[in-house]
Protein backbone atom coordinates (compact mmCIF):
# COMPACT_ATOMS: atom_id res chain seq x y z
CA UNK A 1 0.00 0.00 0.00
CA UNK A 2 1.35 3.63 -0.74
CA UNK A 3 1.77 6.44 1.52
CA UNK A 4 1.60 9.85 1.34
CA UNK A 5 3.41 11.68 4.32
CA UNK A 6 1.78 14.97 5.14
CA UNK A 7 1.69 17.44 7.74
CA UNK A 8 -0.31 18.78 10.45
CA UNK A 9 -1.38 21.76 8.24
CA UNK A 10 -1.71 19.59 4.96
CA UNK A 11 -4.35 17.12 7.38
CA UNK A 12 -5.84 19.99 8.74
CA UNK A 13 -6.67 21.40 5.64
CA UNK A 14 -7.25 18.00 3.54
CA UNK A 15 -9.78 16.46 5.83
CA UNK A 16 -11.74 20.60 5.99
CA UNK A 17 -11.50 20.36 2.33
CA UNK A 18 -12.76 16.74 2.14
CA UNK A 19 -15.84 17.45 4.65
CA UNK A 20 -16.65 20.57 3.04
CA UNK A 21 -16.86 18.97 -0.57
CA UNK A 22 -18.89 15.91 1.48
CA UNK A 23 -21.16 18.53 1.75
CA UNK A 24 -20.89 19.34 5.85
CA UNK A 25 -21.43 23.30 6.55
CA UNK A 26 -18.17 25.27 6.66
CA UNK A 27 -18.04 25.19 10.35
CA UNK A 28 -18.61 21.60 10.89
CA UNK A 29 -15.74 20.89 7.91
CA UNK A 30 -13.19 23.33 10.00
CA UNK A 31 -13.95 21.15 12.61
CA UNK A 32 -13.73 17.89 11.36
CA UNK A 33 -9.87 19.48 10.17
CA UNK A 34 -9.00 19.84 13.96
CA UNK A 35 -10.07 16.63 14.93
CA UNK A 36 -7.67 15.14 12.48
CA UNK A 37 -5.32 16.84 13.39
CA UNK A 38 -5.83 15.96 17.39
CA UNK A 39 -6.17 12.50 16.19
CA UNK A 40 -3.11 12.27 14.04
CA UNK A 41 -0.99 14.14 17.23
CA UNK A 42 -1.97 10.87 18.83
CA UNK A 43 -0.53 8.11 16.29
CA UNK A 44 -4.19 7.68 14.42
CA UNK A 45 -4.65 8.65 10.52
CA UNK A 46 -6.76 11.35 11.21
CA UNK A 47 -7.45 12.00 7.50
CA UNK A 48 -9.03 8.20 6.81
CA UNK A 49 -11.00 9.17 10.20
CA UNK A 50 -12.88 11.60 8.15
CA UNK A 51 -12.85 10.35 4.96
CA UNK A 52 -14.43 6.89 6.79
CA UNK A 53 -17.17 8.99 8.21
CA UNK A 54 -18.13 11.41 5.40
CA UNK A 55 -18.29 8.84 3.11
CA UNK A 56 -20.36 6.53 5.16
CA UNK A 57 -23.94 6.60 7.06
CA UNK A 58 -22.27 8.55 9.76
CA UNK A 59 -22.63 11.82 9.39
CA UNK A 60 -26.03 12.42 11.18
CA UNK A 61 -23.84 10.93 14.30
CA UNK A 62 -21.15 13.31 13.80
CA UNK A 63 -23.39 16.21 13.98
CA UNK A 64 -25.46 14.89 16.74
CA UNK A 65 -22.05 14.26 18.68
CA UNK A 66 -20.63 18.18 17.51
CA UNK A 67 -24.09 19.15 19.26
CA UNK A 68 -23.59 17.06 22.28
CA UNK A 69 -20.02 18.44 22.84
CA UNK A 70 -21.24 22.29 22.26
CA UNK A 71 -23.36 21.34 25.13
CA UNK A 72 -21.13 20.32 27.88
CA UNK A 73 -18.78 23.13 26.58
CA UNK A 74 -21.72 25.51 27.58
CA UNK A 75 -22.29 23.59 31.12
CA UNK A 76 -25.13 22.43 30.58
CA UNK A 77 -26.37 19.76 32.46
CA UNK A 78 -26.24 17.01 32.82
CA UNK A 79 -22.55 16.58 32.52
CA UNK A 80 -22.48 13.23 30.76
CA UNK A 81 -23.90 12.38 27.98
CA UNK A 82 -24.32 9.09 25.76
CA UNK A 83 -23.78 9.50 22.05
CA UNK A 84 -25.13 7.20 19.47
CA UNK A 85 -21.67 7.13 17.51
CA UNK A 86 -22.37 4.47 14.66
CA UNK A 87 -19.47 3.78 13.11
CA UNK A 88 -18.04 7.13 13.82
CA UNK A 89 -16.63 7.19 17.98
CA UNK A 90 -13.07 8.07 16.66
CA UNK A 91 -14.01 11.30 14.69
CA UNK A 92 -16.61 12.43 17.76
CA UNK A 93 -13.86 11.77 20.44
CA UNK A 94 -11.22 13.47 17.95
CA UNK A 95 -13.35 16.15 18.04
CA UNK A 96 -14.15 16.16 21.98
CA UNK A 97 -10.32 16.31 21.92
CA UNK A 98 -10.03 19.22 19.62
CA UNK A 99 -12.71 21.07 21.80
CA UNK A 100 -10.52 20.30 24.81
CA UNK A 101 -7.51 21.66 23.40
CA UNK A 102 -9.25 25.09 22.30
CA UNK A 103 -11.32 26.06 25.21
CA UNK A 104 -9.70 23.38 28.29
CA UNK A 105 -13.12 22.26 29.09
CA UNK A 106 -12.40 18.58 29.93
CA UNK A 107 -13.92 15.55 29.14
CA UNK A 108 -13.41 11.56 29.42
CA UNK A 109 -14.82 9.77 27.06
CA UNK A 110 -16.40 5.77 28.14
CA UNK A 111 -17.20 2.89 26.84
CA UNK A 112 -17.90 -0.62 27.91
CA UNK A 113 -14.22 -1.42 27.46
CA UNK A 114 -12.51 1.63 28.44
CA UNK A 115 -12.35 4.88 30.32
CA UNK A 116 -9.96 7.31 29.51
CA UNK A 117 -9.77 11.49 29.98
CA UNK A 118 -9.19 12.42 26.51
CA UNK A 119 -5.85 14.48 27.80
CA UNK A 120 -4.13 10.93 28.58
CA UNK A 121 -5.70 9.65 24.89
CA UNK A 122 -2.95 7.80 22.75
CA UNK A 123 -3.46 5.86 20.29
CA UNK A 124 -3.88 2.62 21.64
CA UNK A 125 -6.74 3.06 24.22
CA UNK A 126 -8.25 5.29 20.89
CA UNK A 127 -8.26 1.99 19.03
CA UNK A 128 -10.27 0.27 21.55
CA UNK A 129 -13.47 2.70 20.12
CA UNK A 130 -13.32 1.89 16.78
CA UNK A 131 -17.05 0.55 15.89
CA UNK A 132 -17.90 1.08 19.16
CA UNK A 133 -21.51 2.27 18.33
CA UNK A 134 -22.32 4.00 21.67
CA UNK A 135 -20.06 6.26 23.74
CA UNK A 136 -20.37 7.85 26.82
CA UNK A 137 -18.74 11.53 26.94
CA UNK A 138 -18.57 13.32 30.60
CA UNK A 139 -17.16 16.88 31.16
CA UNK A 140 -15.06 16.53 33.64
CA UNK A 141 -14.76 19.48 36.67
CA UNK A 142 -11.97 21.22 37.88
CA UNK A 143 -8.69 23.35 35.58
CA UNK A 144 -7.28 21.90 32.20
CA UNK A 145 -5.14 18.62 32.83
CA UNK A 146 -1.38 18.57 32.92
CA UNK A 147 -0.46 18.32 29.64
CA UNK A 148 3.63 17.73 30.92
CA UNK A 149 3.31 13.81 30.32
CA UNK A 150 1.72 14.28 27.24
CA UNK A 151 4.40 14.10 23.87
CA UNK A 152 2.51 14.29 20.55
CA UNK A 153 3.89 12.41 17.90
CA UNK A 154 7.04 14.42 16.14
CA UNK A 155 5.54 13.64 13.11
CA UNK A 156 2.27 12.44 11.78
CA UNK A 157 1.82 9.08 10.86
CA UNK A 158 1.65 8.57 6.96
CA UNK A 159 -1.76 8.50 5.41
CA UNK A 160 -2.50 6.06 2.37
CA UNK A 161 -2.44 7.29 -0.72
CA UNK A 162 -6.17 5.86 -2.00
CA UNK A 163 -7.65 7.84 1.42
CA UNK A 164 -5.66 11.21 -0.05
CA UNK A 165 -6.56 10.57 -3.39
CA UNK A 166 -10.74 10.37 -1.80
CA UNK A 167 -10.30 13.12 -0.02
CA UNK A 168 -8.89 15.37 -2.99
CA UNK A 169 -12.17 13.96 -5.12
CA UNK A 170 -14.08 15.33 -2.18
CA UNK A 171 -12.77 18.33 -2.03
CA UNK A 172 -12.20 19.18 -5.91
CA UNK A 173 -15.98 19.56 -5.21
CA UNK A 174 -16.01 22.79 -3.99
CA UNK A 175 -13.94 24.05 -6.94
CA UNK A 176 -15.15 26.60 -9.21
CA UNK A 177 -15.30 25.55 -12.70
CA UNK A 178 -12.36 26.89 -14.93
CA UNK A 179 -14.80 28.73 -17.74
CA UNK A 180 -15.14 32.15 -19.64
CA UNK A 181 -17.90 32.89 -16.87
CA UNK A 182 -16.78 32.12 -13.85
CA UNK A 183 -13.50 34.30 -14.35
CA UNK A 184 -15.96 37.20 -15.46
CA UNK A 185 -17.63 36.88 -12.12
CA UNK A 186 -14.57 36.62 -10.31
CA UNK A 187 -13.15 33.70 -10.10
CA UNK A 188 -9.35 32.58 -10.37
CA UNK A 189 -6.71 35.37 -11.00
CA UNK A 190 -8.35 37.11 -14.46
CA UNK A 191 -5.79 37.44 -17.36
CA UNK A 192 -3.03 39.49 -15.35
CA UNK A 193 -1.66 37.82 -11.64
CA UNK A 194 1.21 39.97 -10.34
CA UNK A 195 -0.06 40.70 -7.14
Amino acid sequence: MATIQLSYNEILNTARKAASGAGLPFGVAEEMGLAAVWLSRRGLDGVRVVIDAVNGPGRAQVLKGLSTIDLLQAHEDPPVRNIDAGLCALLIVGLAGAAETATGVRFCVRTDRIAMPLGEADAARLRLLQETPVITLERLAGIPADRAGYAPAPRPPATDLETFNAASLLAAKTYVPASESSRLTGAGAGTSDND
